[in-house]
């Protein structure tokens, strides 16, 4: 970074993916390898826990409750964060053009011609996506599609590349004895929170942080991904399998 401004940015950027990361300024990468060699310091458990978009989605999610705005350190700089949840499934051809429309996929990403790799303003799908949902720097979180009503799709992105792939099967359909946590524990609480009739967890929750989001727009864009009233009617849920495809 040239500026004090851009140094200050960056921070707040890395804190809101991760909170409890040492964040370390060097001029020319030039630091003691004792600051990041053989610390000890990463905890894997700690992390999956903790983590920055975990940490916002709870945070959000009790701000809401309380009535109040959500606002961060970080919104001093641009950096700002949101929730996108429902509890209809996307379309699967729709959610797969929105996210086609801003990012790469990773086994496209080496395909590419170096200078669209290389110059972000080159990148047509990035300018898109500042164009019209601001600078989304990292998106993760939970999918239902149609078509795929037994698993919990995982969307996950860095940068200029997602992943959507399938993570488990939604906690509805698994046996609370096979839950792997005891009924009186907080992770069980946590899981049982989830649960709304008529389907369970099944739901979409996704984070977003980035800088100057274009929070409407996302949600807006993200709403016409949803199975509309017409499809719902039509749809059969939890088959996954070829009768169970989104009518025409």
């Amino acid at each position: 970074v040239d500026s004090k401004e851009q140094l200050e940015k960056t921070k707040q950027m890395l804190k809101s993916l991760n909170p409890d990361a040492k964040i370390i300024s060097t001029e020319y990468s030039k630091v003691d390898l004792t600051e990041i060699l053989n610390t000890g310091t990463f905890d894997m458990l700690k992390a999956t826990k903790s983590s920055g978009w975990i940490k916002e989605i709870r945070k959000i999610k009790q701000d809401a409750a309380e009535g109040k705005e959500v606002h961060g350190e970080a919104d001093e700089y641009g950096v700002n964060s949101f929730v996108y949840r429902a509890r209809v499934p996307f379309h699967p051809a729709k959610f797969a053009k929105w996210v086609d429309s801003i990012l790469h996929f990773a086994n496209e990403w080496s395909k590419l011609p170096n200078k669209q790799r290389q110059e972000m303003d080159a990148d047509p799908r990035y300018v898109h996506m500042l164009k019209e949902y601001g600078n989304i720097m990292r998106a993760k979180g939970f999918c239902w599609l149609a078509e795929h009503d037994s698993f919990i799709i995982g969307f996950a992105q860095s940068g200029r590349i997602g992943t959507v792939a399938p993570v488990m099967p939604w906690y509805t359909i698994i046996p609370t004895d096979q839950w792997g946590v005891e009924k009186d524990s907080e992770d069980y609480k946590v899981i049982t929170s989830k649960f709304e009739e008529p389907h369970g967890d099944r739901r979409q929750e996704l984070v977003f942080i980035g800088t100057d989001l274009k929070v409407d727009n996302i949600r807006k864009a993200l709403d016409k991904c949803l199975l509309t009233k017409k499809e719902l009617k039509k749809y059969k849920f939890y088959t996954d399998q070829p009768g169970s495809k989104v009518p025409k």
